[in-house]
């Protein structure tokens, strides 16, 4: 039987640590798209994503909220994998060949898009 040896001033602490380590967060990214058929590709497209636990989106005001672990991935990327996936975030635009076969309400993001630029 093996035992455990302790020596004064090498203690670790184990649940401590545990407590200070972030194995979750929680965040929204604003979308450029309000329908529902854009919701549910969003929620799927982050879905996907290894460290991503829930993804929820709020197709009236165009918020995604992602619980993900930032220790695997980062909110940035999160963003980007939507954004490749045809919608834009605040700091990553969509592709503009996503819209050419997209339904109309993803053509009239686009339309909006070129109008600020």
């Amino acid at each position: 039987m093996k035992s455990i040896v302790s020596m004064p001033g090498l203690k670790p602490n184990f649940s401590k640590r545990m407590k200070n380590l972030k194995i979750s967060e929680k965040d929204r990214i604003l979308i450029d798209q309000r329908c529902e058929n854009c919701s549910e590709h969003t929620e799927e497209t982050a879905l996907t994503l290894e460290g991503v636990n829930k993804a929820n989106f709020d197709h009236e005001n165009g918020m995604l909220t992602v619980d993900f672990n930032p220790a695997i991935l980062s909110l940035g990327d999160i963003e980007k994998a939507i954004a490749d996936a045809g919608h834009s975030t605040p700091n990553h635009k969509a592709k503009i060949d996503f819209y050419t076969d997209a339904p109309e309400c993803c053509r009239l993001s686009l339309e909006r898009e070129k109008d600020r630029v």
